[in-house]
């Protein structure tokens, strides 16, 4: 914290040569010299003693000067000041000659060097701050004035301020006849009036700018300054423009007839000054109390004060206290801080009390500097402040207090006084608070007082605040004001608010203006309307707008439009009804209804606006205004619809115009232009508004000559309640209807395609089937229209299904189909996967001597053909009624898929025995997979041990099917070796026979390699345990492969004798 240097340990040496032998007299020098040291020993200012205010007036010589500065020098301990006028000179050396009286040009050796002026404060001078100030010249001016090098750059003393004159380049004016010269005479004015926008102490920077101002506007040389270690903020006067008027000087009258020894008084002790006081009349006592108390330093002064308290002076303690609040601030914070650490609280209320009387400027200059103390006396004071001015005298203290910089402390102290009574009238705190530019603190402030706003400030005004708040960041802030001021009970309504908002244009409150209105009564809408009538008559269409919600009736919105007619405003009345009906169809159709017969006039122009809408509106207007009873209305717009537009525009809105037309009508306009995307929709809107009955018709009307649009319009009827996925956002219940409700779509529409006979159904399955990829297709898996047309074949009696299968035969110019698959064995597929009656369609297929020759081929390409997952459905199925035909045996075992359809058959039951008869009923050539054809590779490539190792891998390693497809490869290709190691190195690793030797045995067997797989089971007993081999025996007749278990019976038999034989 800056404080002000103590007099009594400054000092300060005053050096002015006036008049010279060789060089102009400069006469202003002397009054330079005299009110320099006037200013620097006055109390208000600074208050320095005589005795330690040295001044040399026209010294004899150079001794002189450094004598004198060196003993002040040396005895200054915080501050010291040199100040030096008259001509200035630069020796050969370019370094800078102060001259004394007897100085030349040609004797410029008897100046005073600077040189040896810096060295003798370098050595003597041990004060914190150093000011040097120099108002030299040159001679010989035609202008009697002075000249200056550029001394800054000759003078650098460490810790100092160096003031000068002009640079080396520039004139510096000394104006013939002036009191001062032009320097020095602004420099002391300075010190005369203070700076208003500066603190309560000048410090050397703010003194420099301000002569440096001065100087400029009456066109002077610019002044200069050199600063080291923060000399640029030493301060050692008092700003005079903040503690009032100057005397004119401390040697003047003495005010209030002060005795003699008024001087010593300053100087005083505590003790002695209190003795003195004793001993002289009350009114001179008194008056030398204010000046002791105006002008000791804090410290003593704070003494004085606890001391006058301790003795009972209570009279003379006020006395004094009313002097130190006249005091600078930062002498009054420094002194309550003295206060404070002596514990004095009863004095530093009583002071407290006091400045607070002195005004709210005062308040916040003192709380400024306390602050800068780092205690709570700051707090304390604005706290005391607030609470003494109340709601009435608090705007110009906290005003006052922003512009000090304690708005924080301010307003948080000001909500703290506020919480236990939020009196309305802090309102003009915060009004101050805004027209002193403290926006954020007066919004905080408003926030604080909805009450109060709501109650003594018109809505209007309120909304102009709260339009300032969101223009200037605070839109947060201002709409929880509203919030608060709609919560605010007995206030303004939300309807009022939103009106008033509406003003600043602002839409805040529309939405909770809408919902109380929205729900209103009509009653309580219609007394609102004549409120705001009385108030803001041209508001009174947003009332009726915000009244106007989806759950408005018609009756409603007739009778609001009623009372703005009533109140004068057709045209508003108008646009309303205009603006409800073009956001709602059904709402247009009701109004219209509703304003019949009474007012017409707005009902045709509704209409009329109908009339403008799009093809696919008016047709929704029409069932609207038939829905209402307008069926006058509804006819003339039909007609319209159906005269203004072609065929083609009609089509698309097919679906629409079936609630106005009937089918007969839809099928003379349209029938020749229509397609499947016209007649699918179309279809759906009969079923789905359970007019049944004309959906079969149009679907019989689809057969004959028209039959080619019949699955078009049957995959658009499929596409419109496909089934899809759970939508984002969709409640499960919606998408559990929207499913439930495609099944039944699909359901009727199967059943009514099963009774259109065989000729639609033909068609319709050859569609299905030749769309598809061949190999592709899924009696499981079907496309919407492919499932329709599966489940209408499920439906149909059998003997359409008969003749089903009789005209594809007939219409198949041979197997397989050339496009896609063959309708014939997709029919077939489908009937023998999912009709419960298969085995009976089977019987028939074969007795009827129109099938019979052709079926054997067809159920084995069927077989054959079909994906995976179908084939092994197919045969199940049959399965069930049987032994399999041989056809579909030798189909099936043809599949290059074969392993992957035995796996699935095994996963439902399927035996080893009937696998085997699968495979021995095929005809394709031996074949292998992909892992056997890996491990082939892998034996081309190796030799020797690598072989072997191969080998034995593969046998612990492949499944039993890819095993029995390594061993059947082997032998065919006559690697007896190798094939005998594979099934030794199985039998060593794979465990029990059972868990592998059947499904090498299936294999080998099922591809007729009889040899081999006898071969395989003498090697694999011979080299597994007889438990194994009689343990297979059980599980192979188990799976019904006795012959193969008879084989092995046998070969373990064998191998018991011949072990026994070599014992």
């Amino acid at each position: 914290m800056v404080r002000q240097p103590d007099p009594s340990t400054a000092r300060a040496v005053i050096v002015g040569v006036e008049n010279y032998v060789h060089l102009d007299p400069l006469p202003a020098v002397t009054n330079n010299v005299a009110r320099l040291g006037e200013l620097l020993r006055d109390p208000g200012l600074w208050g320095l003693a005589d005795e330690h205010c040295r001044i040399l007036l026209n010294p004899g010589s150079e001794r002189d000067v450094l004598d004198a500065v060196h003993e002040a020098a040396s005895e200054a301990a915080g501050f010291f000041l040199l100040y030096f006028a008259g001509h200035g000179l630069r020796d050969h050396t370019e370094n800078l000659q102060l001259a004394l009286p007897d100085t030349s040009k040609e004797h410029i050796y008897r100046a005073l060097s600077y040189d040896r002026l810096r060295s003798v404060l370098l050595k003597a001078c041990r004060a914190d701050h150093k000011v040097i100030i120099i108002d030299s010249c040159f001679s010989g001016l035609a202008v009697g004035g002075m000249g200056s090098p550029d001394v800054a750059d000759y003078a650098e003393v460490d810790g100092t301020f160096l003031l000068t004159s002009s640079a080396g380049t520039r004139i510096s004016m000394a104006p013939v006849g002036a009191r001062y010269t032009l320097f020095t005479g602004e420099l002391l004015k300075v010190l005369e009036q203070g700076d208003p926008s500066a603190d309560d102490l000048l410090d050397m920077d703010t003194i420099y700018r301000a002569v440096a101002r001065a100087l400029r506007a009456a066109s002077g040389p610019a002044p200069q300054q050199r600063a080291r270690n923060g000399g640029a903020r030493i301060t050692f006067v008092r700003n005079r423009a903040h503690i009032g008027p100057l005397r004119d000087s401390v040697f003047g009258p003495l005010p209030g007839g002060l005795p003699q020894g008024y001087h010593n008084l300053l100087h005083e002790t505590v003790p002695g000054l209190l003795a003195q006081l004793e001993l002289t009349a009350k009114e001179q006592a008194d008056a030398a109390l204010l000046v002791v108390a105006e002008r000791w330093p804090e410290q003593q002064t704070a003494a004085l004060l606890t001391e006058l308290a301790r003795v009972g002076r209570e009279r003379q303690a006020d006395v004094a206290v009313g002097a130190v609040v006249g005091r600078p601030a930062q002498e009054v914070a420094a002194c309550l801080d003295v206060l404070e650490q002596l514990g004095a609280w009863q004095l530093i209320g009583a002071l407290l009390k006091a400045l607070i009387r002195t005004g709210p400027t005062a308040v916040a200059r003192v709380a400024g500097k306390l602050r800068e103390h780092g205690t709570t006396m700051a707090e304390r004071l604005v706290r005391a402040a607030l609470a003494e001015g109340g709601p009435a005298g608090s705007a110009d203290l906290v005003t006052a207090l922003y512009q000090r910089g304690l708005g924080d402390e301010a307003l948080s102290e000001l909500r703290t006084l506020m919480s236990g009574h939020p009196d309305p009238r802090y309102v003009g705190v915060a009004d101050a608070l805004l027209a002193g530019g403290a926006t954020s603190s007066a919004y905080e402030l408003y926030a604080e007082l909805p009450v109060a706003l709501a109650t003594t400030r018109r809505p209007e005004d309120t909304a102009r605040l709260l339009a300032s708040m969101a223009d200037n960041g605070a839109r947060g802030r201002a709409v929880a004001l509203l919030d608060s001021l709609l919560g605010v009970p007995g206030g303004t309504g939300a309807v009022h608010w939103a009106l008033a908002l509406h003003a600043v244009g602002l839409d805040w409150a529309d939405e909770i203006a809408r919902k109380e209105l929205g729900t209103a009564a009509v009653d309580d809408v219609l007394r609102v309307l004549e409120q705001v009538r009385r108030s803001r008559p041209g508001e009174l269409p947003t009332v009726v707008r915000w009244a106007i919600d989806d759950a408005r009736s018609t009756a409603d919105i007739v009778a609001f439009t009623t009372a703005l007619r009533e109140y004068g405003l057709p045209l508003d009345a108008l646009r309303i009804l205009t603006e409800t009906a073009d956001a709602d169809l059904e709402k247009a159709a009701a109004l219209i209804s509703a304003l019949r017969p009474g007012r017409d006039d707005e009902a045709a122009k509704l209409l009329a606006r109908a009339y403008e809408r799009p093809l696919r509106d008016r047709i929704l207007f029409v069932t609207a205004l038939r829905r209402h009873g307008a069926d006058q209305d509804a006819r003339p717009l039909l007609a319209d619809v159906l005269a203004r537009h072609s065929a083609a525009d009609l089509l698309a809105e097919l679906s629409l115009l079936s609630r106005e037309i009937d089918l007969d009508d839809l099928l003379a306009h349209f029938a020749a232009a229509a397609r499947g995307e016209h007649l699918g929709p179309l279809l759906f809107e009969y079923w789905e508004s359970g007019r049944h009955a004309d959906a079969e018709r149009l679907l019989c009307s689809l057969t004959g000559d028209r039959l080619s649009l019949l699955a078009g319009t049957l995959e658009e009827f499929t596409a419109v309640r496909s089934s899809e996925p759970i939508q984002l956002g969709e409640p499960l219940v919606m998408y559990e209807e929207r499913t439930r409700r495609a099944a039944q779509s699909r359901a009727w529409l199967a059943t009514a395609v099963s009774r259109l006979g065989s000729d639609a159904l033909v068609h319709l399955t050859e569609k299905v089937a030749t769309t598809l990829p061949s190999g592709a297709a899924s009696f499981s898996r079907q496309t919407p229209l492919g499932a329709v047309v599966a489940a209408s074949t499920r439906r149909v009696p059998l003997p359409v299904l008969l003749a089903l299968v009789e005209a594809h035969r007939e219409r198949d110019a041979g197997l397989p189909h050339p496009t896609g698959m063959s309708p014939l064995l997709w029919v077939l597929g489908t009937a023998l996967s999912s009709r419960a009656d298969a085995q009976l369609l089977l019987s028939h297929l074969f007795e009827d001597r129109r099938h019979v020759l052709r079926i054997p081929d067809e159920l084995r390409e069927l077989m054959r053909t079909v994906p995976c997952e179908d084939a092994a459905h197919v045969y199940l199925v049959l399965a069930r009624g049987g032994p399999l035909h041989p056809a579909a045996l030798s189909g099936l075992g043809d599949r290059p898929d074969l392993p992957g359809v035995l796996a699935r058959l095994h996963a439902s039951g399927l035996s080893r025995g009937e696998a085997l008869r699968i495979r021995r009923a095929g005809l394709r050539p031996w074949q292998y997979g992909v892992a056997v054809k890996v491990v082939m590779d892998l034996l081309e490539q190796t030799v020797g041990l690598y072989t072997v190792n191969v080998l034995t891998g593969a046998a612990g390693e492949l499944e039993p099917h890819s095993l029995g497809e390594l061993i059947g490869t082997l032998g065919i290709q006559r690697r007896v070796n190798d094939l005998d190691r594979v099934v030794a190195s199985a039998a060593a690793q794979r465990g029990p026979l059972a868990q592998w030797l059947p499904d090498v045995l299936v294999v080998l067997r099922g591809a007729r390699l009889d040899d081999l797989a006898a071969r395989v089971i003498q090697k694999a007993v011979r080299c597994s345990p007889t438990s194994d081999a009689a343990a297979v025996v059980d599980g192979l007749r188990e799976d019904g492969l006795c012959g193969e278990a008879d084989l092995v019976e046998e070969a373990n038999r064998h191998h018991r004798m011949t072990r026994w034989l070599h014992r």
